[in-house]
């Protein structure tokens, strides 16, 4: 079989996506992290979404969010696979689709309808949040299953904003009402603007979110991702985005942390689009900011999530310790661990 050449294309000085014409697909490579996107603007795909799978390479150390979800089941090993860079990739995807009970038929859809809806994208953050920080598979489904989830995020910079401005009562919990939101972003815009929009660097762990200034009709007000790995360089995040059919799988997203790099905001308020995608970029958030957001500090164990009537049976309050790191094998009994490092098990 003939080797397939894979020619390099850069986008800018910070990144560079291998790109496989003949099969009119590619994979971005970021480190010991890929990701192959499924869609693409003209030969070139898109920078850093939507995948469907995220790639890691073998012998590379996990901790925090990542190995979490990895050690928990909650990303499923698909196989391995070698990169056009020679190099063998561990294939992880989210364990099962989203359900989106809305959507009657593919083809039919009830915006009015009740039905639950896995996919969005606030109420997956959450859960995933949640199950970061407590790791119960039971409460993390009856969370995402829940019609309206607890708000359990706040807006990270909230409370230094208001500080340096003036006396307000408005909360800083993320999702109350979207005129909270708002007037919470605009403080924070305001007052502490070296943290927001390409500024705006979560950590693993947290979540970015882009905020519209005003609401536009039939458009979702507000957009969230959880990020699951962090290094100097890139925020690697899992995704859900309502609307999108009956069933879905969360995306894998690789951002750029630097300011001229291909960052959140400039994705998400369509920024990248404006010149060869006009109607793309119109349907982002293009008035949008974006900020971070963290889990509330007050919530100490799940039952300060859950109304106890529905606190999984047999639920054990988790310890934490030093546990060892996790290393992605390229053997087929996949994923183990090192015998040498005690990282704790959740970031904070």
């Amino acid at each position: 079989m003939s080797k397939t050449n894979f020619p390099e294309i850069a986008l800018d000085t910070n990144i560079k996506i291998l790109l496989n014409k003949k099969k009119d697909t590619g994979y971005r490579i970021a480190g010991h992290f890929a990701i192959a996107p499924v869609h693409a603007i003209g030969d070139i795909p898109e920078f850093q979404t939507t995948s469907n799978e995220l790639f890691i390479e073998a012998g590379t150390h996990l901790n925090g969010p990542l190995r979490t979800l990895i050690q928990n089941g909650i990303l499923a090993s698909l196989g391995h696979i070698k990169l056009s860079n020679g190099k063998t990739f561990t294939k992880y995807r989210f364990y099962r689709e989203l359900m989106d009970k809305r959507y009657i038929t593919d083809d039919e859809f009830d915006n009015d309808s009740s039905a639950m809806n896995e996919n969005d994208c606030l109420k997956f953050a959450e859960s995933i949040t949640s199950f970061v920080q407590f790791e119960n598979a039971s409460a993390f489904n009856k969370q995402l299953q829940q019609e309206d989830g607890p708000t359990i995020l706040h807006f990270r910079d909230g409370e230094e904003a208001i500080e340096k401005g003036k006396p307000t009562k408005r909360s800083v919990i993320f999702g109350d009402t979207h005129k909270n939101n708002k007037a919470i972003m605009n403080l924070i815009q305001k007052n502490t603007p070296e943290k927001t929009n390409h500024y705006a660097n979560p950590k693993q762990g947290e979540l970015y979110a882009i905020v519209r200034s005003s609401n536009v009709k039939n458009k979702s007000p507000y957009h969230i991702a959880f990020v699951i790995y962090s290094d100097e360089e890139i925020n690697i995040t899992m995704e859900a985005e309502a609307d999108n059919g009956p069933l879905y799988y969360p995306k894998f997203c690789l951002y750029d942390k630097g300011y001229e790099g291909n960052t959140f905001h400039r994705r998400w308020t369509g920024e990248i689009y404006k010149k060869s995608d006009p109607d793309r970029y119109k349907s982002l958030y293009t008035n949008g900011t974006t900020v971070v957001l963290s889990i509330d500090g007050d919530i100490a164990n799940i039952r300060d999530i859950f109304d106890k009537n529905i606190i999984p049976t047999g639920y054990i309050e988790p310890i934490t310790e030093p546990i060892q790191t996790m290393i992605v094998s390229s053997s087929s009994k996949g994923s183990r661990r090192s015998k040498v490092s005690t990282k704790r098990s959740r970031s904070k």
